[in-house]
């Protein structure tokens, strides 16, 4: 049995690191919906709105984030370091979507964005036989 409060237990240690590392990595967001528009909610704690970089194409919204660890200084000496620089990406399939409509800001460490949606109107076309 391993001692979960002994901070030396070098088997908690790495576990707890991989489990931090592959879900720190990953911008998690919330989306809902309405006729109207989609709304998502992305976490953001600790990340300046000019490393945020928001771009949409043929109804996808993709969210790049670079999160900078804060420079070391040597004379400081840390017992455990979890903070780290990474860049993030992630896409989202927003069907029908207006790219004219997207509006964007944050507050409290959450990236507020609202896409507008378009009515398409259903096509219909009789395609003749060569």
């Amino acid at each position: 049995m391993y001692d979960l409060t002994n901070k030396n237990n070098d088997l908690f240690d790495c576990f707890t690191g991989l489990f931090n590392d592959a879900f720190a990595k990953e911008l998690k967001t919330n989306i809902k919906e309405d006729e109207k528009s989609y709304y998502l909610e992305v976490e953001t704690p600790g990340v300046a709105k000019e490393n945020i970089n928001i771009s949409f194409n043929d109804d996808t919204l993709t969210i790049k984030i670079k999160k900078n660890e804060e420079k070391e200084n040597k004379e400081e000496t840390y017992l455990r370091k979890e903070r780290v620089s990474m860049d993030m990406e992630r896409s989202f399939y927003l069907e029908n979507s207006n790219e004219d409509s997207i509006k964007a800001h944050m507050d409290s460490g959450i990236l507020y964005i609202t896409v507008d949606k378009v009515k398409k109107e259903p096509s219909k076309r009789v395609i003749s036989i060569d």
